[in-house]
């Protein structure tokens, strides 16, 4: 295979202080900027079909791309102590947010330890439970022949079985596993080091906008079937949970799946490689989505959202604000306050030297 990193820009081929490389801080700022939005109009889809069809082009591809993101970047080839602390920090993530969430539900006047408390992870919070699920099954499944296929067909047969359901997000977890191996799986066949993905051309970076374009057309066209719901985009439910019939949603579940992947890989190809004054920020993402939807919920309570619905250009004002609300939340001071959250280390003793 042919290397191609001797004139790759320096902002891809020699990344920043702590290994960092701005297309992947670019990526994971620009996905984020997705969730908010895709997070902030979810009360306003129902009252525009343009909100609602921008909302289902988002929600097709914007987690699976975090899931391939962050299977890029996994390691299956050794359970080191590193790794197995790494996975845990996610883990104390999870119930720190967690805790959060029960003191904003005393707050707010609501059952801070409902009967479902961890069993069902509090809203955005099933990503951190599927993540660290996904880090401790790669290892494994990376031992078979045919890791992507294998976890592809669990991926549709877990939506026939009435048993998986949404506790510890099981059924997200396994049905979106695709992704995260696809991930894992680009990486280890050499698609970073390709030229035409560390330096894409103009011709293939209009390539991916097209196929970007007409991915998001299928995607509307798809949505007009009779048997359409939003729940074949969040993956958390079964095909007779949807009231889809067991062959279709199979064959819907796989559409979607090739959806979200190749619409994935357009948008990364139309990454900007080049780094900018904001980049670095794209290495305190996880502050932005543990903050954001508190955020979000403070808003929907003082009905910020119904002013921002009556605004002219409201959509493009939502754009305008969640990019400002995720420069905000990642920003360097705020990302220092939260890092015994986003990177506990203090549960862990420090490791001996050698």
């Amino acid at each position: 295979m042919t290397r191609a990193t001797s004139s790759v820009p320096p902002a891809v081929a020699a990344g920043r202080p702590g290994g960092r490389v701005a297309l992947w801080d670019n990526a994971r700022l620009g996905l984020m900027v997705l969730v908010v939005f895709g997070h902030s109009i979810e009360t306003l889809r129902s009252g525009s079909p343009l909100t609602t069809a921008i909302y289902d082009v988002v929600y097709a591809f914007h987690m699976p791309a975090f899931l391939l993101v962050s299977g890029w970047f996994a390691r299956a080839d050794r359970l080191d102590a590193k790794s197995l602390v790494g996975t845990a920090k996610l883990l104390v993530t999870w119930l720190l947010a967690e805790a959060g969430w029960v003191g904003i539900r005393a707050l707010t006047g609501d059952d801070p330890f409902p009967a479902d408390f961890l069993v069902l992870p509090s809203w955005t919070l099933w990503f951190l439970v599927a993540l660290v699920s996904m880090r401790i099954l790669l290892p494994y499944l990376a031992q078979l022949r045919f890791p992507l296929i294998t976890v592809t067909a669990v991926s549709l047969a877990v939506g026939l079985s009435p048993v998986v359901g949404t506790q510890f997000s099981a059924s997200r977890t396994l049905a979106m596993l695709p992704f995260f191996v696809l991930g894992w799986r680009l990486r280890q066949l050499g698609v970073g080091e390709r030229a035409w993905f560390l330096r894409p051309t103009t011709g293939v970076r209009i390539g991916a906008g097209a196929a970007l374009a007409v991915l998001a057309g299928v995607v509307l066209l798809l949505t007009r079937l009779p048997v359409f719901t939003n729940q074949l985009l969040f993956y958390r439910r079964g095909y007779p949970g949807m009231d889809i019939a067991d062959p279709l949603g199979v064959l819907l579940r796989l559409t979607f799946l090739t959806i979200g992947a190749a619409m994935t890989v357009a948008v990364l190809v139309l990454i900007p490689r080049r780094e900018f004054r904001f980049s670095s920020l794209g290495a305190n993402t996880m502050a932005v989505y543990l903050l954001h939807t508190p955020l979000i919920e403070a808003f929907r309570r003082l009905r910020v959202d119904d002013v921002i619905a009556g605004l002219p250009l409201s959509l493009v004002l939502l754009v305008l604000l969640s990019a400002a609300v995720t420069l905000l939340l990642a920003s360097t001071p705020v990302a220092r306050i939260m890092r015994p959250v986003t990177d506990p280390r203090w549960p862990f003793r420090s490791p001996k030297p050698v």
